[in-house]
């Protein structure tokens, strides 16, 4: 089986997806929020970075900016999808009483786990 590699978008590129089929109105509504969504991206990976080893929850980052769950949601999802955030092996509780996983950025990930080797 061969598999495509991917080369991760910087953090701060502006993307988005239109299903097939959709109406004219649909690809112009993303066209117009284009700029707005690498600045949120950029946003969020630059307060997660910020937090350091410690980093943020999803939810973390939503109070934070104080943003609707769709918006803060789709944003570090991106950043996970392209390896921009990654996944701590922490869990922190959310205001829900629920487990959320703790992203951090890629260099904290590896000083994370330089730490916990020795």
């Amino acid at each position: 089986m061969v598999r495509k590699i991917r080369r991760p978008k910087r953090v701060d590129v502006d993307d988005y997806y239109v299903g097939k089929g959709l109406p004219s109105t649909s690809h112009q509504m993303m066209r117009d929020a284009l700029p707005k969504v690498g600045t949120r991206r950029r946003k969020v990976w630059d307060f997660i970075d910020s937090r350091g080893h410690y980093g943020a929850t999803a939810e973390e980052v939503g109070l934070h900016f104080a943003w609707a769950h769709q918006t803060y949601s789709s944003a570090v999802s991106m950043l996970k999808r392209d390896g921009h955030l990654l996944r701590s092996g922490k869990k922190r509780r959310t205001t829900a009483g629920n487990d959320a996983d703790v992203m951090v950025t890629p260099q904290h990930y590896r000083a994370l786990k330089l730490r916990r080797t020795r």
